[in-house]
């Protein structure tokens, strides 16, 4: 059975939703391996959106003429990027929190 701090970090499946990440600040003294296990997933998160930025910044350069780009379909890429951020984070993701995990837990038991 989870825990409360475990369902609100877990309940956190949109990135609008600051439940989990508010959760996870007022346990944040605590050492549990799951809370470090949730900040490393969050702080995945927002480098895969800052990445997926940068990708799109790049390419803005091909959009320039086409009759598709607005600012609604930017607003709406946006959306898709921070949400498919936080959704790649949830799974696997791209290896990044659990190697963040991996090395705080390793530095954490040498103290």
């Amino acid at each position: 059975m989870l825990s409360a701090t475990e369902k609100s970090i877990d309940t956190a499946k949109s990135y609008l939703d600051f439940s989990g990440l508010n959760e996870l600040k007022r346990h944040a003294d605590q050492q549990d391996p799951k809370q470090l296990k949730a900040v490393a997933q969050q702080f995945e998160s927002i480098f895969m959106n800052m990445m997926l930025k940068s990708m799109r910044q790049a390419n803005a350069v091909f959009d320039k003429d086409n009759l598709l780009d607005s600012q609604q379909s930017q607003f709406y890429q946006e959306l898709f990027d921070h949400q498919i951020s936080v959704d790649m984070s949830k799974t696997h993701g791209i290896g990044l929190a659990d190697m963040i995990v991996k090395q705080l837990s390793r530095s954490s038991s040498v103290k």
